[in-house]
């Protein structure tokens, strides 16, 4: 019987909840701060990157049951990301999946504070994985490239400049740092839980890298039409372009699959379900 993707989804949705639950740190943590660390986590997010580590992983061979910890760690950095991401002092939004956003909810300081303790849990969460201290140390890097100046925390910065007079270039840049980034890291760490050699992993990267600029210009196509919207890569070099730069990702995303040896199936439904219409 054949599964979907969004079938796949669901399921791992279910089990890397009920992980999150369980790591979600309570002793010790003051009422005023878990709250809004509990309504950032579970406020409804697809837990794509770390479904995507899961099935990299199992996709390779692996286990993805020792992945489970680190998708969880993952879930955490990006779900921080969000919190500070709507602050008034960066985007400055009001609502998030349809829901007010931390900050509007639990004030700017406990909102900053709660993506902070996510953030730093996150990395517990890594150091305490039982998992060799080779692997433990090696998704520690993957989580602080893919999210720090280099990473994230730098394409923020670039997200911050982005206006007009930019082209599609910068656009692309911002989005590989702030986005792509972190989808190349879900993918490199379920890689390196299956025991992945170098070569695989260099596939595996780009293939994470490709995804992310698939997924973000998707986004800002589906934004285009918005009154009112923010500068993106659609703005940058019109809608015409935007599709076919997505198709040409797309491409050699598909083209990569087809190399990584690996059960892919899981990717292919995914890019189909998510990319399908720009093809």
């Amino acid at each position: 019987m054949t599964v979907e993707a969004h079938e796949v989804i669901a399921r791992r949705s279910r089990e890397i909840d009920a992980e999150l639950a369980r790591t979600l740190p309570t002793d010790g943590v003051p009422e005023q701060l878990r709250a809004p660390m509990e309504y950032a986590i579970f406020s409804g997010g697809k837990r794509l990157r770390p479904i995507m580590m899961l099935e990299m992983c199992a996709g390779l061979g692996g286990d993805e049951r020792q992945a489970l910890p680190f998708a969880c760690a993952l879930e955490m950095v990006h779900t921080y990301s969000l919190i500070h991401d709507d602050l008034p002092c960066m985007d400055n939004d009001d609502y998030r999946r349809g829901k007010p956003t931390v900050h509007r909810v639990f004030g700017e300081a406990l909102a900053v504070l709660a993506g902070d303790a996510l953030l730093t849990h996150a990395f517990w969460i890594v150091a305490s994985a039982r998992a060799t201290e080779r692997l433990r140390v090696e998704v520690a890097q993957e989580l602080a490239r893919a999210s720090g100046p280099a990473g994230m925390v730098g394409g923020q910065v670039l997200d911050m400049q982005l206006s007009p007079d930019r082209d599609g270039d910068f656009v692309l840049t911002t989005h590989r740092m702030k986005t792509a980034a972190m989808f190349s890291a879900a993918v490199r760490i379920g890689a390196l839980v299956a025991g992945a050699n170098e070569a695989v992993l260099g596939l595996v990267s780009r293939f994470g890298d490709m995804f992310g600029l698939c997924y973000q210009i998707r986004d800002d196509l589906l934004d285009f039409t918005k009154a009112r919207e923010r500068f993106n890569y659609a703005r940058a070099v019109g809608a015409n372009e935007a599709r076919s730069m997505l198709r040409e990702f797309c491409d050699t995303a598909y083209g990569l699959l087809r190399v990584i040896p690996m059960n892919e199936s899981f990717f292919l439904k995914l890019m189909e379900e998510l990319f399908g219409g720009y093809d």
